[in-house]
């Protein structure tokens, strides 16, 4: 049940043929009072050879979200096949816990296989760099795992590998690299 009035606009386009499929959604001052707004969202979408082998090549840019009490931009690119999807975000909140925050980051899902491999990871928040110091592979098959996490956290390095659920099966450790 929605509590509070929506309000903004909606305009969006969809062109489908037995070869792919284009969809184009953009959104301006949308929202649902009190609970979460945006001032601009652009959805853009082609889907090639939707039924034998789909191929996605698609973007979705965020601009003035606001909701739970945080507010930022973001974009989230998908392109490439349903095994092999490439994806990349990019996000900014301009007001964290006190501090702006930002993040980008580059991978791969496999949808089949329920798993993503994280190549890339840079993070900035409260002057504090965090960076992914290695590929990471994570699992949603039957809960979520990960193997082989190096975060860089500022000076320190978090390592981790194992299931997070449905039970937690975690070893972690954390290293101070103090520098000279």
């Amino acid at each position: 049940m929605l509590h509070g009035a929506l309000r903004g606009s909606l305009d969006g386009k969809l062109d489908s043929t037995a070869a792919g499929a284009s969809l184009t959604v953009t959104a301006t001052n949308a929202g649902l009072s009190g609970t979460a707004a945006v001032a601009h969202a652009a959805l853009d979408m082609k889907i090639t050879d939707p039924i034998a082998h789909p191929i996605l090549d698609g973007r979705l840019i965020l601009d003035g979200v606001a909701a739970a009490g945080l507010g930022g931009s973001g974009r989230i690119e998908a392109k490439g096949p349903l095994d092999a999807l490439a994806l990349r975000l990019s996000a900014a909140l301009p007001e964290l816990a006190g501090a702006p925050a930002r993040i980008d980051a580059a991978g791969t899902l496999d949808t089949a296989s329920r798993t993503a491999a994280v190549a890339s990871l840079t993070a900035d928040w409260q002057q504090i760099p965090i960076r992914l110091l290695a590929p990471v592979r994570l699992g949603f098959a039957s809960g979520v795992s990960l193997e082989r996490l190096r975060l860089g956290l500022g000076e320190a390095v978090l390592e981790a590998n194992g299931r997070i659920t449905p039970v937690l099966d975690l070893t972690a450790r954390l290293r101070v690299c103090r520098p000279g």
